[in-house]
C-alpha cells in the first residue's frame, strides 16, 4: 500500500490518501484531545447582573460542543460551575447579581465531556 503526505486540517483532523493497485482511499484521523482554552474573557455590568464575553479558542474551535462558566467569590477560592453556553455562543449573562456585588469568573471549552484548560480570570462588579 502506498500513502500520501499527511495534511492537518484547521480543525486538527489528519488526512492522507492510501492506494493499492485496485483501490484508492482517503484516510481521516480525528483529534480527540481537549480543545484549546477560550481567550480574552472580560465582563461588563448589566441592568440585571454581569455579562461575560470571550473569544473562541484560536485552534480547534470546531471541536467545541459547549462552554462551561465558573464563578467564585474571591480570586483564590474554588470556582463553581454556574452554567453553560452552546457552541458558537460567546457570551453569558449572570443574572440576579445585586448592585455592588463582585464576582470572579473563568470559562472553559468542552469537547463532549473533555474540558479545555480555563480562560483567564475576569472580575465583574454590578
Amino acid at each position: 500500500m502506498e500513502y500520501g503526505e499527511p495534511i492537518i486540517s484547521p480543525t486538527g483532523d489528519l488526512y492522507c490518501w492510501a492506494r493499492t493497485k485496485t483501490e484508492y482511499k482517503i484516510l481521516k484521523w480525528t483529534w480527540q484531545g481537549p480543545p484549546d482554552s477560550p481567550q480574552s474573557l472580560h465582563t461588563t455590568a448589566s441592568s440585571t447582573g454581569i455579562t461575560l464575553f470571550w473569544n473562541q479558542p484560536q485552534k480547534d474551535s470546531n471541536a467545541v460542543t459547549t462552554y462551561e462558566i465558573n464563578r467564585s467569590g474571591t480570586v483564590c477560592s474554588p470556582f463553581k460551575s454556574i452554567g453553560t453556553a452552546a457552541k458558537g455562543v460567546l457570551t453569558y449573562e449572570d443574572q440576579g447579581i445585586k448592585p455592588g456585588e463582585t464576582w470572579y469568573y473563568q470559562v472553559r471549552a468542552m469537547r463532549a465531556k473533555t474540558p479545555s484548560g480555563y480562560s483567564n480570570k475576569a472580575v465583574g462588579t454590578r
